[in-house]
């Protein structure tokens, strides 16, 4: 993702966008709220995925950010990669779950994530055009 005119901005942005996706999975009808352990393997590994990208943006200074350090930087393209797997894991356009199987190594069978969790998924993405995260 290229870097907008503000990237406390597009993290401010992209940390909406990941809680908006974490409610869109906590609804999901295989996430058992009262235990999340009990949920199926595949709704499970992706809200703990998008959790920890969450709390790894949570936890970065923005000041470092904005000031363009390197170190920040660096930590900033890794967490937005990791956003893009994640639209991966729910978007598969191979439509059989196959990112998901591969980066739970097989454990989780392909979930059919419905409208909801996928336009929250697809929400992580920036505009294709600009580049931008709106």
């Amino acid at each position: 993702m290229p870097i907008t005119e503000s990237d406390a901005a597009t993290a401010g942005a992209l940390m909406t966008k990941l809680t908006n996706l974490i409610c869109a999975l906590e609804s999901h009808p295989q996430f058992d709220t009262n235990d999340p352990c009990k949920s199926s393997v595949g709704v499970f590994f992706t809200w703990g995925f998008v959790r920890q990208i969450r709390h790894d943006l949570n936890a970065m200074d923005l000041i470092s950010l904005e000031d363009q350090e390197d170190d920040t930087l660096d930590e900033f393209h890794e967490i937005v990669g990791r956003t893009v797997l994640c639209n991966g894991i729910i978007c598969d356009p191979s439509g059989k779950g196959y990112v998901l199987q591969h980066v739970t190594e097989g454990m989780a069978d392909p979930v059919e994530w419905g409208p909801k969790v996928e336009a929250a998924a697809q929400a992580l993405m920036p505009d294709p055009v600009t580049g931008k995260l709106s």
